[in-house]
């Protein structure tokens, strides 16, 4: 753990960097998950050419490895760089109905990265946060 929050110090564009070289990892080398990746995106998008769905795979294991990164940046973020990040529009509104005792949902798009949205909701919205989420089940991951 000692080695994952030293490297969360590094700036992002280094961790970025690094994101590069774990998409040609995972995507070139191990080719993580594929089958499965391909499997679905033919079946989102049936009308889609194999040369796009092509383009949209290769996308979305750079997105995923950028998504690595980051996450692994909360464990150093500050606050105020995890505001520059990410702004919510009006938080006002939701205390307004707090303040009366009243429950708020708030829904979100599933559009990277939802930890960097939760975290910075619980610095800056006027509620305390609480999500509901999917448990990871993938036996390459070393946690569960």
């Amino acid at each position: 753990m000692w080695l994952l929050k030293l490297l969360s110090r590094l700036p992002l564009w280094v961790l970025y960097g690094f994101s590069a070289f774990l998409f040609f990892v995972s995507y070139r080398l191990v080719k993580y998950r594929r089958k499965l990746v391909r499997k679905n995106l033919s079946a989102s998008f049936p009308d889609k050419s194999i040369a796009e769905l092509a383009t949209i795979e290769r996308d979305f294991y750079r997105n995923l490895c950028d998504y690595a990164v980051e996450t692994l940046k909360l464990l150093s973020i500050s606050r105020e760089q995890l505001a520059t990040r990410m702004a919510y529009t009006n938080p006002e509104l939701m205390g307004k109905y707090t303040n009366q005792g009243q429950t708020v949902l708030l829904l979100s798009s599933h559009h990277f990265n939802w930890e960097w949205l939760l975290v910075s909701g619980s610095i800056s919205l006027p509620a305390p946060v609480d999500f509901v989420y999917q448990p990871v089940k993938n036996a390459f991951l070393p946690f569960r």
